[in-house]
C-alpha cells in the first residue's frame, strides 16, 4: 500500500488534507480522500455562551417568561446538533478498475453516506466549472449512461482545487474508462 498526503486549500480557503492511496501494485484499486480540518465543538459551544451572554445583556431573563428562555436554549442546542450532523468531515472516492466507483461522505457526527456507481453505467468524467457572482468553482463530475443522462458531482462538499481534481480525473480515466 502506497499513500501520498498533500495539504491544500479549497476554493473557499479552508485547509484540506488530500490523500491518494494505492492498494495494490497492479494499480487497479485507488482511493482519493479529501478531509477538512477537525470540527471544533468547543468553539461552537463558546459561540453559544457568547450569544447567551448577549441575550442576557438585553435583559431577556427578566421578562418573566420561562417559555421564551426555554425556547432560546432549545434553539441554541438545536443549532449545535444540526451543525454536528450536517457538516461534512471527509469525502472519499474509491476506484476499482473492473467494478466501479464508491463515493463515501463522512459527517462530523460519524454518520456515513455511501453511493456506488458501477463501471458499466459510466459514460464519461468531466471537470466542469460553475460560475457564481464572485467565484468560479471547478468540480469533478461523472456522467451516467441512460435515456436521460445524469451528472453526479464527486466532491460536492469539500471543493478541492483544480490541481487535485486533475490528478483524480487522470487516474479515474485510466482505471475505469481505460483512456
Amino acid at each position: 500500500m502506497k499513500e501520498v498526503v498533500e495539504t491544500h486549500r479549497n476554493l473557499l480557503g479552508t485547509r484540506l488534507t488530500c490523500r491518494s492511496i494505492d492498494y495494490d501494485a497492479a494499480n487497479s484499486c485507488k482511493e482519493f480522500v479529501v478531509e477538512r480540518r477537525p470540527f471544533n465543538v468547543f468553539r461552537w459551544l463558546l459561540k453559544c455562551v457568547f450569544l447567551a451572554a448577549f441575550l442576557f445583556t438585553l435583559n431577556l431573563h427578566n421578562l418573566g417568561s420561562s417559555s421564551a428562555q426555554a425556547l432560546l436554549l432549545f434553539a441554541l442546542v438545536m443549532a449545535v446538533v444540526l451543525r454536528v450532523n450536517l457538516t461534512v468531515q471527509k469525502e472519499s472516492l474509491l476506484v476499482v478498475s473492473s467494478v466501479g466507483l464508491q463515493l463515501t461522505t463522512t459527517f462530523v457526527s460519524g454518520r456515513k453516506v455511501r453511493k456506488f456507481i458501477g463501471s458499466q453505467s459510466i459514460e464519461a468524467f468531466v471537470i466542469n466549472e460553475g460560475i457564481t457572482m464572485h467565484c468560479v468553482l471547478c468540480y469533478l463530475a461523472v456522467i451516467l449512461k441512460g435515456d436521460s443522462p445524469e451528472m453526479y458531482i464527486i466532491f460536492p462538499s469539500t471543493w478541492p482545487r483544480l490541481n487535485f481534481l486533475t490528478q483524480v480525473y487522470n487516474c479515474v480515466n485510466a482505471l475505469i474508462l481505460r483512456k
